[in-house]
């Protein structure tokens, strides 16, 4: 599944929510997985033919996901299609705010840490990576008096190498956001605009000179959900576009691609398989384009 900037959402480093001050969502919600999700196991099979799914399937790789109580991400492991570890990553939190995050690899050596801390009012305060050794990346963020976003300064080792400011306007809908290089000299700008409930509506963005670069145009349905996205070039001109179809459950069933004359260029179908929870424990994609097929199944524990 290829991604869209209206589904994109850096929980580490950067939230719209802070932004636009948007009600947390646990990793349950994000992930549309209903009840006390306790423990997830997903296996990832390619079919060597969409007929002939029942018949053949070889393992692409495995990912286990475990969840707390509250419905946050604590454990993470990605195997490879041997079975072999390859990574896991685990997460801690402080009032349901995440805290700190290690990842490990293969050989259970941690290879990148992560810690966070927060404002009394919940905000993202302060954020620290350290990889590779002792390497220290950090960023710091600055609130104005009604808690919005002004200002992120990214480190490395110390080193400025790049920051951000915000402007708002249009009742905090429209948000300006200025890009500095690490000489603090602007190298670009993004518009946002939002709805009234905050969702990304169109993002714009220009060069230094304010000529426009791409703009992005965000539409969604009655629940929330992104149903279309258009991709516009420097002449404003549209470039490319992606339409979403939903089930009944809130999942994905349809993604259809189209090119800048309306042809279309790639169509994704899923179809699932729900358990008594509503969650899906099978899902079928399959690539017009490619002519592949991918065969997700899932087993699910839940907290009793």
């Amino acid at each position: 599944m290829k991604f869209c900037i209206c589904l994109v959402c850096s929980m580490l480093l950067w939230n719209s929510s802070l932004l636009y001050g948007q009600a947390q969502k646990t990793n349950l919600e994000e992930s549309n997985l209903k009840g006390k999700v306790k423990r997830v196991i997903e296996t990832e099979y390619e079919l060597s033919d969409e007929d002939e799914a029942k018949k053949h399937k070889e393992v692409m790789g495995i990912i286990t996901q475990h969840y707390n109580r509250s419905g946050y991400l604590k454990e993470q492991k990605v195997y490879d299609a041997q079975g072999n570890l390859g990574y896991r990553t685990v997460y801690k939190y402080e009032n349901n705010k995440r805290v700190n995050e290690k990842n490990y690899n293969s050989k259970n050596k941690i290879t990148e840490r992560w810690y966070a801390v927060y404002n009394d009012k919940g905000k993202l305060k302060e954020a620290m990576r350290i990889f590779d050794g002792k390497n220290m990346e950090k960023v710091i963020y600055t609130y104005n008096k009604e808690y919005q976003l002004m200002a992120e300064n990214w480190y490395l080792n110390h080193a400025l190498t790049e920051k951000s400011e915000y402007n708002y306007t249009e009742n905090n809908r429209i948000v300006e956001k200025i890009l500095y290089d690490d000489k603090e000299s602007v190298v670009e700008k993004e518009i946002s605009n939002y709805s009234s409930t905050g969702m990304l509506q169109e993002e714009s963005k220009y060069t230094m000179r304010d000529a426009l670069k791409a703009k992005t145009i965000c539409v969604y349905n009655e629940k929330g959900q992104i149903v279309e996205e258009r991709n516009y070039d420097k002449d404003n001109i549209l470039e490319s576009r992606m339409v979403f179809i939903y089930d009944d459950r809130g999942n994905v069933k349809e993604e259809n691609w189209y090119d800048s004359n309306n042809q279309m260029t790639m169509r994704i179908m899923y179809i699932y398989t729900y358990d008594e929870r509503g969650n899906w424990i099978e899902k079928k994609e399959f690539d017009n384009e490619t002519k592949t097929a991918i065969l997700h199944q899932r087993k699910i524990t839940y907290y009793k």
